[in-house]
């Protein structure tokens, strides 16, 4: 029973096998045969499509690549549908602006894949310079703080600076640079930007500049407002003035007759020929940088009226004599000098002077007038007679007793005091009438 059991349930178990590999080798057909339209016809692939350079110049004909798979099928770049061979670079027509590419593979049934690319044509670069602070092209020597720039141009741009004759400080290598000035005046600053875009694209933009001085400033003078008189040369009027050298002087209106500017140092002189009325003048201190300038007023007043003698020209020795003046309201001080080393003054009025030379003396004035400059009147000569004294042809009438003589005589030397019998007499007197008592 076990034996008959057994193999009845062998032959059981050997037909259900049996019907198990059937059914999964007829599963196993089947399965071959749904999937074999798609083994003969399989879906196209992309695994690639981009350009061999993203960026290119404008007028530029893209390069393209595409890695694909299609079985008997086809591979079209549109726009212009090209024809694209896999793993093969395809160069198409050339392009001015920004564009899309699209791949699309179909298989010889239709089945289809696409793929898309972007080629760019970047804007060109623009180098145009602006510089902040100059005027009219010039900058002012070894000023810092001055900036340049090129207009900002987005992502991929670069921006490489080239200084002449200047120092950038700031900012090398973007569009916008800080710089300081040189320090040569009359030479020229240059500013380079070369812009390079993204396709390569190189546009190099240059700005000169002229470097000039610091402007003067604060123009003023020593005397002003100032009065000067007619025949009278005047102290030279300085002008005095902060910033940067001046290198030329102007004045409106002209000045008048026998006054003269000098153009190089502003300094006013001359001696004026006319009186004129208060009037403005207008000074300009220039240089290459800029200009200052000063209201001057200046009046021409009339000569001083001032004079100048001595009480006596000429003294014997031992002599005194005055020195005279007068003077008017123009006038604020007179001082007197001798040849002789002596001085007197300062005297602020009219008045004089008792002198007593020891030898022939050349007496100067000098009167300082209100309004600034010196008059020196003529000046006086007091002489000192150092001839010796000698009396000579002293001679004398007879008479008779009781009567009168007249004595004369010469004398030379100019003594300062002639006596005839004790009793003192001009030393202008040759002669004299006397009554002798007795023979004398």
């Amino acid at each position: 029973m076990i034996t008959r059991l057994t193999r009845k349930g062998a032959a059981i178990s050997s037909a259900v096998l049996c019907m198990g590999l059937s059914a999964s080798f007829l599963a196993l057909h089947t399965g071959c045969v749904s999937n074999s339209k798609d083994y003969d016809d399989p879906a196209p692939s992309i695994s690639k499509f981009a350009p061999v350079t993203a960026n290119i110049l404008s007028g530029d004909s893209p390069s393209l690549l595409a890695n694909y798979a299609v079985k008997n099928g086809t591979a079209v770049v549109t726009p212009g549908n090209v024809a694209i061979t896999s793993n093969v670079k395809l160069v198409v027509s050339p392009i001015t602006a920004t564009t899309v590419y699209t791949l699309t593979v179909t298989s010889a049934t239709g089945k289809v894949a696409t793929a898309t690319t972007t080629v760019t044509v970047p804007s060109a670069p623009v180098a145009t310079i602006t510089i902040t602070g100059d005027v009219a092209g010039k900058i002012t020597k070894n000023v810092a703080g001055y900036t340049a720039s090129v207009p900002a141009q987005g992502a991929g741009y670069t921006y490489t600076w080239t200084p002449t004759n200047c120092t950038i400080t700031a900012g090398a290598t973007s569009n916008q640079v800080t710089f300081t000035a040189g320090g040569t005046v009359g030479s020229t600053a240059s500013l380079s930007c070369a812009v390079t875009s993204p396709a390569l694209q190189v546009v190099t933009g240059t700005k000169n500049l002229t470097i000039v001085d610091n402007p003067p400033t604060n123009l003023t003078y020593g005397r002003n407002p100032a009065t000067y008189y007619q025949n009278v040369a005047l102290i030279p009027n300085v002008p005095a003035y902060t910033g940067g050298t001046a290198t030329t002087f102007s004045v409106l209106p002209a000045l008048l007759g026998g006054l003269n500017l000098d153009v190089a140092t502003g300094i006013i002189s001359g001696t004026p020929n006319a009186t004129a009325a208060q009037a403005t003048y207008v000074v300009t201190a220039t240089n290459s940088g800029g200009a200052a300038t000063c209201n001057l007023v200046i009046t021409l007043a009339p000569q001083p009226a001032v004079s100048f003698s001595a009480g006596a020209s000429t003294i014997a020795p031992g002599g005194a004599t005055n020195l005279l003046w007068t003077i008017d309201s123009s006038v604020a001080s007179v001082s007197i000098t001798g040849t002789n080393g002596t001085s007197y003054g300062p005297f602020s009025s009219t008045g004089s002077q008792v002198i007593v030379p020891g030898a022939t003396t050349t007496y100067s004035m000098v009167a300082s007038l209100v309004g600034g400059g010196i008059y020196t009147p003529t000046p006086v000569t007091v002489s000192v007679d150092t001839t010796a004294i000698a009396i000579s042809n002293f001679l004398g009438t007879i008479t008779l007793r009781g009567g009168s003589s007249n004595l004369s005589w010469a004398i030379a030397g100019m003594p300062l005091t002639q006596t005839l019998d004790g009793t003192g007499i001009s030393y202008t007197a040759r002669a004299a009438k006397v009554q002798p008592k007795r023979r004398q």
